[in-house]
């Protein structure tokens, strides 16, 4: 009887050994499952990532294009002058002037200059040097585009004739 005993218990924890070895198996193949769905949701974040990068793109191109858009609609009979033929480059005496006829034309018309704080500097000492004149923070904030990308402005020569 002890002998049939040992052999039950034999059975039972060979039995359980072949259990265990098959949940291990199940363990090992859902570890490998859970890693593959890692990998693919890594890729697929990445790549929503890059979509909203483009999509921030988009937006900024939109909106800059709904800006110029919306100067060509809100200014009517907008216009550039076009300087005369033989005229020095910059120059705009005797401009004739000729309506945007489309918004690409309007939208390479503007270049938008980046104020920044290192530029107050500057406004303020416009400001000062003709504070005779109105030349307010507005009048500088034109004035500092202009003159930090060499483009005539003609507020000197305003302010001579003053």
């Amino acid at each position: 009887s002890t002998t049939a005993q040992i052999q039950s218990t034999t059975v039972r924890i060979q039995s359980t050994t072949v259990r265990i070895q098959s949940t291990t198996a199940q363990i090992q193949s859902t570890t490998v499952r859970i890693q593959s769905t890692t990998v693919r949701i890594q890729s697929t974040t990445a790549q929503i990532q890059s979509t909203t990068t483009q999509i921030q793109s988009t937006i900024v191109r939109i909106q800059y294009r709904n800006l110029a858009n919306l100067l060509l609609l809100n200014t009517k009979a907008m216009a550039l002058p076009t300087p005369a033929v033989g005229c020095p480059k910059g120059c705009r005496a005797n401009a004739r002037i000729e309506p945007i006829q489309s918004v690409e034309v309007a939208q390479e018309a503007f270049e938008v200059f980046d104020l920044r704080s290192h530029h107050v500097t500057r406004m303020v000492e416009l400001m000062e040097k003709y504070a005779d004149l109105p030349m307010d923070m507005a009048d500088a904030s034109l004035e500092v585009p202009s003159r930090t990308s060499g483009t005539r402005t003609d507020f000197d020569s305003w302010s001579t004739r003053l």
